[in-house]
């Protein structure tokens, strides 16, 4: 009642294509090395550390996320309550890109 209803024709498969084409790309380049994440303000579930019936556990990130090889910067996104910082294990695979270099943020060494 009295909402607005917001219709986006735009859903960027081109622009979503070409990025992730370029991280695919560049990722042949990115030597393994820990990568970290952290956030505040939320907690992890239960299920992210108890086994299943298979004995997996942890989760999957649906969308790109914003990981660093410096730690210290995880760290500083995860000041203050409920702060989590996660370290992740690049694999031959699975590895993502450099990309400080078109970054607003460079000094955040975003991978």
């Amino acid at each position: 009642a009295g909402g607005v209803l917001w219709e986006w024709h735009n859903m960027y498969e081109t622009t979503i294509h070409a990025t992730n084409s370029i991280v695919v790309k560049m990722s042949r380049l990115t030597k393994l090395a820990p990568l970290y994440r952290g956030w505040t303000g939320a907690t992890l579930p239960e299920s992210f550390f108890k086994p299943d019936d298979d004995g997996l556990c942890g989760g999957v990130e649906y969308g790109f996320s914003s990981t660093t090889t410096d730690r210290r910067q995880a760290e500083h996104y995860a000041e203050g309550k409920a702060s989590t910082v996660l370290e992740l294990e690049m694999g031959m695979v699975d590895r993502g890109a450099d990309i400080s270099w078109l970054s607003q943020y460079p000094h955040e060494k975003e991978t």
